[in-house]
């Protein structure tokens, strides 16, 4: 017996989704038109422009900014200024937090929009971790910079003072990874001798498994002490015991290889 055709039946079958695929079609070009106007109100109400100084010197009104003690404010203000008068929808977050950390001092920033025209900078300042002094030219002259434990040389800010040793024992040129391992070793020092780092001065990195500190000793005069790669307090604290004795018996001694525990020698004399 032959089949009758289904043609009929196919085609009633298939408007259900013909039609579901039609109203999808006018919700999602309603959707379109809905974003693409409340999108223009946006960008074009005055009321969601990011407002600028009213005078040089003065911090724009729609703008907060927490955690600039360091590094220039004027900086900091200076990376919208594209963005003044304009609406904060238009203002590329992303990039302007880029541009943020280009700005000297300046490790972390976060920006976030307040509607209708506020934004919020919050900077994360980089701690210095040490003094730096380049040296450069014939005539021996030096800069001297700080630096932190990423190994960023920072300008020194006016008016402010700082209690850090000096870090040397690499060049000013060098690759920032090499200066950030070499300053992290010398903050491990600091770390591990406690309550003597305030009797160091300086702290030579170029040999990582000897790392040198000149140092206060107790009747003031200054010791280089060869402190190798551990044990730093303990062999910080045999040195002020010992020390009296050493003065004692050679009073012209200024560097002392501390790298074996328990004895103390004297560089390029005998041990004692």
């Amino acid at each position: 017996m032959a089949r009758k055709p289904q043609t009929s039946q196919t085609s009633w079958n298939l408007l259900p989704i013909l039609v579901k695929a039609f109203f999808g079609l006018i919700v999602l070009a309603g959707g379109l038109f809905a974003f693409h106007r409340v999108e223009r109100f946006l960008i074009s109400d005055p009321r969601f422009q990011l407002a600028s100084a009213p005078e040089y010197g003065v911090d724009p009104p729609g703008m907060s900014i927490e955690g600039v003690t360091r590094s220039s404010r004027k900086s900091v203000i200076n990376v919208f200024a594209n963005d003044y008068g304009r609406s904060v929808y238009l203002m590329p977050i992303e990039k302007r937090r880029d541009e943020l950390l280009k700005v000297e001092w300046v490790r972390e920033a976060t920006i976030a929009r307040f509607w209708p025209n506020q934004i919020f900078v919050r900077i994360a300042e980089r701690k210095p971790a040490a003094f730096f002094q380049e040296s450069f030219g014939r005539e021996s002259k030096s800069r001297i910079w700080l630096i932190d434990e990423d190994g960023v040389l920072l300008h020194l800010p006016p008016q402010m003072t700082f209690r850090l040793p000096v870090v040397v024992g690499f060049r000013a040129d060098a690759p920032i990874e090499e200066r950030s391992k070499r300053v992290l070793r010398m903050l491990r020092l600091m770390r591990d001798v406690k309550t003597y780092g305030a009797k160091i001065s300086e702290v030579d990195v170029a040999d990582m498994d000897n790392l040198k500190a000149i140092v206060q000793a107790p009747d003031n005069h200054a010791m280089v002490l060869w402190l190798g790669d551990k044990n730093f307090y303990q062999r910080m604290e045999d040195f002020e015991r010992s020390y009296p004795e050493i003065r004692r018996r050679l009073p012209g001694v200024s560097t002392l290889d501390m790298r074996l525990d328990g004895r103390i020698s004297v560089v390029g004399g005998k041990g004692e």
